[in-house]
């Protein structure tokens, strides 16, 4: 098979892209900037350099479809996985991607945001594709003209558009897992106070089980003796697993409680090095940190204190504004009518 026919075949049909071919398409679908350029360039035997015809609608097809399945893409492989270190801290090489990491872009946190990006160009037409999977958004950007654009647009666009992203996040967050808690089995003495914040993440902020203070003596006692002891400030952060309890219908979210070291400005260089045992203590067979969220039943599962908690205004599930609400930001940011 030639090149075109193959990528026709595996890529360009499975994933719709119809309006994508190494064939110039007639000219009533051309950009056709004023003065230079090579809209009938033919690249011959250095196709797979560059030189594809595709629509704006098809690159997003194919990035909806990185997206979901990065992680099958390549047998084995994480797609998304840097291959190597680039120039400084920030960069590095991909399977295809160029990837930059940011610190700066957030306020309150210093949590980077990942771009994985590939751009190219011939005289005339230059392309870049990001991918922010932490976000779940992809963009193309497809220009005809004078080669300073794209970068101009990128650099209005990108950071605009993570902190757009970024505000939506933390309000689903907090409508879908935050609030004061108190145990289904009214027989206990049980309540427990979720909150979240970019600097921290999602923290517990108070933990009765049974009447015993967890954050003020089960943790400290069990968990982080060094670091009481010592005097160390630390939280309770949760992190998800990824995993479900129920992984044929995605349901019972499975977290974990990590105790983690509050930065504060004495923290070492050497603070940096953040390792965590994510499985220690275990209880009955069961890790001591181990939560469930059933979020279709609004309510909260410590597996090894054997209590589940339901929100006090008997309902935890996530509100359906922060979506219109992220379409109106997107609106504004980007002047659209949608």
């Amino acid at each position: 098979m030639t090149y075109s026919d193959y990528m026709a075949k595996v890529i360009l049909e499975p994933l719709g892209m119809s309006s994508t071919s190494f064939e110039k398409p007639t000219d009533d679908h051309a950009v056709l900037p004023i003065g230079s350029d090579i809209w009938d360039w033919e690249e011959g035997v250095e196709r797979p350099t560059g030189g594809l015809y595709a629509s704006s609608s098809d690159m997003s097809k194919f990035l909806r479809y990185v997206l979901k399945n990065y992680n099958s893409i390549a047998t084995g492989e994480n797609w998304l996985s840097p291959a190597s270190w680039g120039t400084g801290i920030s960069n590095f090489y991909g399977m295809p991607w160029e990837i930059f990491r940011n610190d700066q872009i957030l306020k309150n946190t210093r949590r980077p945001v990942t771009f994985y990006t590939k751009s190219g160009g011939l005289p005339g037409y230059y392309s870049l594709i990001v991918l922010l999977p932490e976000y779940d958004l992809g963009v193309s950007l497809l220009v005809g003209g004078g080669d300073k654009i794209l970068g101009t647009l990128r650099d209005l666009l990108l950071p605009a558009l993570v902190k757009v992203a970024e505000s939506a996040m933390w309000e689903y967050i907090n409508n879908a897992y935050t609030g004061r808690m108190i145990a289904t089995d009214q027989s206990l003495n049980s309540s427990l106070t979720l909150a979240s914040s970019p600097k921290d993440g999602l923290i517990i902020t108070n933990f009765i089980s049974n009447r015993t203070d967890v954050l003020g003596f089960i943790i400290p006692q069990f968990l982080v003796p060094d670091l009481a002891r010592q005097g160390i400030p630390w939280h309770a952060q949760l992190i998800p697993t990824m995993l479900f309890k129920n992984m044929s219908t995605k349901t019972g979210e499975i977290w974990r409680m990590l105790v983690v070291e509050t930065r504060t400005e004495n923290s070492s260089v050497l603070d940096e090095w953040c390792v965590n045992d994510v499985d220690s203590v275990t209880y009955d067979g069961i890790p001591i940190n181990e939560v469930i969220f059933w979020r279709e039943e609004g309510l909260v599962e410590f597996s090894a204190f054997k209590v589940v908690f339901k929100s006090v205004a008997d309902e935890m599930v996530a509100s359906a504004s922060f979506v219109s609400g992220y379409i109106a930001q997107l609106q504004r940011l980007l002047r659209l009518d949608m």
